[in-house]
């Protein structure tokens, strides 16, 4: 994966619902478990936080990070629908979801997402950088073999949210 996909997954990560009022134990103990690296217990946690309240946002967004972590785009994907439907106002979920389309070069569709992002909230600094870095990959689709990557400017680790799943300033996904 080239540097700027990491970088963008390392985005997709932090996302959180802005809704998420409520800590999750289960989500919390997800949470944990996903820092000190046993991602099949972390999985196992969300999961079971999905069966607790299957209409909860959180869950959702946290397993599909943890998903696209692990390079299952169909499944992360999956999830962070479930997590938009369950709170459609939340524009990091629509943020989130367009990640998922960079990873698998959908690049219209990427854009769509963040055009819905940046409708539920014009202003938001994260979509806009976003919604530039898709252009540029939009632009260069037709000559992207896997090696101009140094060539389009990088996305900012921070592009969507400020901190990292296991951070200090991490709140609950």
């Amino acid at each position: 994966m080239n540097k700027i996909l990491c970088s963008l997954l390392m985005c997709c990560l932090c996302v959180a619902p802005a809704s998420a009022v409520e800590d999750s134990s289960l989500v919390d103990k997800g949470n944990q478990l996903w820092s000190e690296g046993k991602l099949e217990l972390a999985e196992s946690m969300y999961r079971s936080a999905i069966r607790q309240d299957p209409g909860a946002a959180l869950p959702h967004a946290r397993l599909a990070g943890l998903l696209l972590s692990q390079h299952r785009n169909d499944e992360a994907r999956a999830e962070y629908q479930n997590a938009i439907m369950n709170d459609p106002e939340d524009p990091n979920l629509f943020l989130a979801l367009a990640i998922v389309y960079l990873h698998e070069k959908s690049w219209s569709n990427a854009q769509a997402m963040v055009n819905i992002a940046l409708e539920l909230d014009p202003h938001r600094e994260n979509s806009l950088k976003l919604q530039q870095y898709v252009a540029t990959r939009m632009g260069a689709q037709q000559v992207d073999n896997g090696d101009d990557a140094a060539a389009l400017p990088a996305i900012p680790q921070d592009a969507i949210h400020d901190s990292t799943p296991h951070g200090k300033t991490d709140t609950p996904h």
